[in-house]
């Protein structure tokens, strides 16, 4: 969010390594972002970030069935080179770009996400125990993209200490895809789909079922079909 508007000069983004160190940048009204992306709660204690006092943590999550669909769209694209050149134990040495270009149907491209994927969703899940936390705020990514309610976007602010800086509260809502015109164009939209379990493939559904429905059910994402 905080790169979208580079007038809003209350937010400094350290890298995880700089964790330690986040003190020194410790300004009133300024928001230190130590990105962790795609991190579990063993990335938290391990690097110390609990022992910041002012430390405020916002776990985004979103909907295991929409992520798949987005992922496969977005992956078969060949956009990151991580994605292009790793192969994969998983995916049987394949990139995870080549196993996709290579299955046959969309069901099968979207089984080829979750082989890959699970992890991440393992890690959405270990940070469960911090959900009560009232130094965690967990953002709901469908929710973050399709909200206009400005409650919603001070809420965030106001968790973050910021909610008297309108240039913050503003970056917010500039970096949305519910305020844009037109989305970015790294995005598939697949988050504006209402039912995304139903819009799986069958066969994708019944790896869903067997390998993910955990995840989902852990999350509280329940799609009211089983």
């Amino acid at each position: 969010m905080h790169r979208v508007d580079s007038e809003t000069l209350c937010i400094k983004e350290v890298t995880l390594k700089e964790a330690a160190d986040v003190v020194k940048h410790d300004q009133s009204g300024t928001v230190v972002n130590v990105r962790c992306r795609n991190f579990d709660y063993e990335t938290i204690e391990t690097n110390g970030l609990l022992e910041i006092e002012s430390s405020k943590f916002l776990i985004f999550t979103r909907d295991p069935a929409s992520f798949i669909i987005s992922a496969a769209k977005y992956h078969l694209r060949g956009d990151e080179k991580w994605a292009v050149n790793r192969p994969l134990r998983a995916l049987g040495r394949k990139t995870l770009t080549q196993a996709i270009r290579a299955a046959t149907s969309l069901d099968e491209q979207q089984i080829v996400i979750m082989k890959h994927f699970g992890k991440l969703y393992r890690k959405q899940v270990s940070l469960l125990k911090y959900m009560n936390n009232p130094r965690f705020l967990r953002i709901r990514c469908e929710d973050l993209f399709t909200t206009k309610e400005e409650a919603y976007f001070s809420n965030i602010a106001s968790f973050l200490r910021c909610s008297d800086r309108p240039s913050f509260l503003n970056a917010l809502k500039v970096a949305s895809p519910a305020f844009k015109k037109s989305l970015p164009k790294h995005s598939t939209g697949a988050f504006k789909i209402k039912n995304p379990y139903h819009a799986l493939g069958e066969k994708a559904r019944d790896y869903f079922d067997t390998n993910w429905m955990e995840y989902a059910r852990s999350l509280n994402y329940n799609y009211g079909y089983k």
